[in-house]
């Protein structure tokens, strides 16, 4: 495993931008896996070293209730939908109880 996983949100444009995202994360990088997260839910984009830590591979069938990014060779392009993001998360992101109830210690009394 090398690296940390790199997260972050995404909003409508960037998920129902119709680019090939795993080419262009690859591109940005290449060894970490990258998982972007469509705020609302229903969309997720991964790069190629987050498919192949979780252990998806081109020969993925989609799953009930969802489904995964084909370019139009039959390539997985990171896309996942629905059922399909439903991918591993306890690979992706480790919850620490005591950072967890410090940070909404912190935001209940920012919001008190």
């Amino acid at each position: 495993m090398q690296g940390d996983w790199i997260t972050a949100f995404i909003g409508p444009l960037v998920a129902r931008d119709r680019r090939n995202w795993r080419d262009a994360l690859d591109a940005v990088s290449s060894a970490r896996p990258v998982v972007l997260l469509g705020f609302w839910g229903h969309t997720t984009i991964l790069n190629s070293a987050a498919l192949e830590r979780l252990g998806i591979t081109e020969g993925v069938p989609d799953p009930v209730g969802g489904w995964w990014g084909r370019d139009d060779d039959g390539r997985l392009d990171g896309r996942a939908y629905e059922s399909a993001e439903e991918i591993g998360w306890d690979q992706i992101l480790t919850i620490d109880p005591a950072m967890l109830s410090g940070e909404i210690r912190d935001i209940a009394a920012r919001d008190a």
